[in-house]
């Protein structure tokens, strides 16, 4: 899948209508010029996603190519549909120089439209062009980030799961390696469609 999805041609469409926030649709296509795959991308409060909702067949195709690109990308079914998300980690872990123009016309124009700051722009444009920054821990792969404010300077270690199952697997993990919830890390499960998430507590000689 990996030779195949690197020889596929991205393009993108960026849309701005009035009174709706921007989003950029993403399209791969083949050496035919046919497009085998698409998902969108928006700006959903504090951070990029990236989303497909379609048939079966077309959620695992893009998953695949996404996951061959480096993304944390997975198929899943609800109600009906099968759906794909990608939030702004897994979107900056793609390094693909016209995926990246993609997403940097969107953060550009969501600054010029008002919907997002200043500050917020210029940390999304490192974020694509550094790409994110990852440790494993317990056998885990955590993003890293630096978050500041006029008041403070911190560093946030933590692990976005994509289903419950991966949530499951990463506590264990960390329980296995002797970390104790609440000491050591907070943990939250994902369920009814919202984001669940691990947070390594950090030592405090470290968040400045």
């Amino acid at each position: 899948m990996e030779d195949y999805a690197n020889r596929l041609k991205i393009e993108y469409e960026l849309y701005s209508p009035q009174g709706v926030n921007p989003w950029v649709e993403v399209k791969f296509r083949d050496d035919k010029g046919d497009e085998v795959a698409h998902i969108n991308i928006r700006w959903d409060q504090k951070k990029l996603h990236a989303y497909f909702t379609g048939v079966r067949e077309k959620a695992e195709r893009l998953a695949s190519i996404l996951s061959a690109f480096g993304a944390n990308a997975e198929a899943k079914e609800r109600g009906g549909y099968w759906y794909v998300n990608l939030y702004t980690d897994s979107i900056t872990a793609i390094r693909r120089k016209e995926w990246l123009e993609a997403v940097r016309a969107l953060v550009e124009e969501l600054y010029r439209r008002g919907v997002i700051n200043e500050e917020q722009r210029d940390r999304l444009l490192t974020e694509i062009n550094a790409g994110p920054n990852v440790v494993e821990i317990a056998g885990v792969e955590l993003s890293v980030r630096a978050q500041a404010t006029n008041k403070y300077k911190r560093i946030e270690i933590y692990y976005l799961p994509v289903s419950p199952a991966a949530f499951d697997a990463a506590v264990k993990a960390f329980r296995d390696a002797g970390f104790e919830e609440g000491v050591h890390f907070t943990a939250k499960r994902p369920e009814g469609g919202k984001l669940g998430h691990v947070y390594i507590k950090v030592p405090a000689a470290f968040g400045v």
